[in-house]
């Protein structure tokens, strides 16, 4: 059975976005340089770079660069990643283990005989890494949807539930039971993800970190830091210089 289809540079040199679609083969994004993020109906992603994307087939997605994005795209057969990769759309950690083998992969002196035990390291390697924590779940219902995307064009609205569920038609108690419903997440713990995500594309936007922080809404830049430290380890300054640092091996 064929695994590995092909391997190309993920090269966008400005923030741009491709509209959804989907591909006949498994499709495995390394993001080593800047920001990806991705969206389906179900939800988006943040793919910061040092993570892995994985998109499998027949699954539709968009996809969004924030400001100059380097990395690889691998693509694998589509029986082989039915029966081995994840079914679902899944962003993780590049572990030293998964980027070794993507490394290995790239190799030109590999056949399809010596190249198959690192596919299948890979694949299981890929199925055991826990999720990374960047996900924004999106409810269905036509309501909370606009509900959302309003909250998402306007990050550092301080509207309260009471104004929220106005908003929306509904009462403070039903919005916050179906926005738990549908998204497993309450509306307070959806809105600080999405602040986070969206200080984030800034930063690799090139804005500074008093502007991303203030425009997704942190009180200050304490906060901000903060935050941002317990979902990546890094502060906004760290994670922003090596972000946008041009320059990535072939």
């Amino acid at each position: 059975m064929q695994d590995l289809f092909a391997i190309a540079p993920l090269t966008h040199d400005a923030s741009s976005s491709q509209a959804p679609h989907a591909h006949s083969e498994g499709q495995l994004f390394w993001i080593q340089q800047g920001l990806m993020s991705a969206h389906t109906d179900a939800g988006q992603w943040a793919m910061p770079m040092g993570c892995l994307g994985w998109a499998p087939p027949g699954h539709r997605h968009g996809a969004a660069y924030h400001g100059p994005t380097r990395g690889h795209n691998f693509y694998f057969a589509e029986a082989w990643s039915r029966a081995r990769m994840p079914p679902d759309i899944r962003v993780v950690r590049a572990t030293p283990l998964l980027a070794a083998l993507l490394e290995a992969l790239r190799r030109d002196d590999l056949d399809a005989e010596r190249r198959a035990p690192y596919c299948l390291t890979l694949a299981d390697a890929l199925s055991r890494e826990p999720c990374h924590p960047f996900y924004l779940p999106m409810p269905s219902d036509a309501r909370l949807r606009n509900l959302a995307a309003r909250l998402m064009a306007q990050p550092a609205s301080a509207d309260d539930l009471d104004t929220l569920a106005h908003s929306a038609g509904m009462s403070r108690r039903t919005l916050m039971r179906r926005f738990q419903n549908e998204t497993g997440w309450s509306l307070g713990q959806w809105r600080r993800q999405m602040r986070l995500r969206h200080a984030l594309q800034a930063l690799a936007e090139g804005a500074s970190i008093t502007a991303a922080g203030m425009e997704a809404g942190y009180d200050s830049l304490g906060a901000f830091s903060s935050a941002f430290k317990r979902f990546l380890g890094k502060t906004p300054s760290e994670w922003q210089a090596k972000a946008i640092k041009p320059g990535l091996p072939d």
